[in-house]
């Protein structure tokens, strides 16, 4: 009997026993009905990934007196693992038997990689835990520093503008008319007054 995501079925020799997601926990009791053995079981996983490459594992359950084994398993490769139990060396009856792992299911906008892992997709990147596009990303890292070059250019051409018209302010202290004043002119918004200004005449 095998329990995978919270489903309990039974498997049969070269059926497939379930179909969990990548890293789900599988649990399988092994039942020794007939009391034929004390000795211990022991199980091995072989899944053929997209590569062609063959990986392995393999393990124990003791025996403990109740003629009842139990072992788990998570899986992180999808495709069809084989599953060989054997007690006291020998398969079982319903060994071996297959699963069909998988992807597991990830978040919108993600996808579980081959070890199980949801990475960011189309384009993507994560930065603290979400996924955003590299553009959003880069716009967030250019912006801040390109607004501050702007205010500082905007800071620097006022400052400019500023000067320039400093030079153009008189101070009405550097005047001086003569007494009483000079008239040299007349138009519709007043009259032209000759004065001198830091020894130069103006008007």
């Amino acid at each position: 009997w095998g329990t995978i995501g919270g489903v309990t079925a039974a498997c049969d020799a070269f059926g497939i026993c379930g179909y969990p997601e990548q890293l789900a926990y599988i649990e399988f009791e092994v039942v020794d009905n007939r009391h034929l053995s004390d000795a211990d079981v022991e199980f091995e996983t072989l899944f053929s990934d997209a590569e062609g490459q063959t990986h392995r594992s393999s393990g124990s359950v003791a025996a403990d007196g109740t003629h009842k084994y139990v072992f788990n398993l998570t899986l992180a490769f999808v495709g069809i693992v084989n599953i060989d139990v054997k007690l006291a060396g020998k398969p079982v009856l319903q060994s071996p038997f297959l699963l069909l792992v998988t992807p597991r299911s990830c978040e919108e906008g993600r996808k579980a990689s081959t070890t199980g892992e949801c990475r960011c997709q189309g384009g993507r990147m994560e930065v603290l835990r979400t996924c955003i596009s590299r553009g959003a990303f880069m716009s967030g890292l250019l912006l801040p520093p390109l607004v501050v070059i702007i205010l500082l250019v905007v800071i620097f051409v006022r400052a400019k503008i500023k000067a320039a018209d400093a030079f153009w302010v008189i101070d009405l202290r550097s005047l001086s008319f003569d007494d009483p004043p000079e008239c040299i002119g007349q138009g519709p918004n007043g009259e032209v007054i000759k004065g001198h200004l830091l020894g130069t005449e103006v008007a």
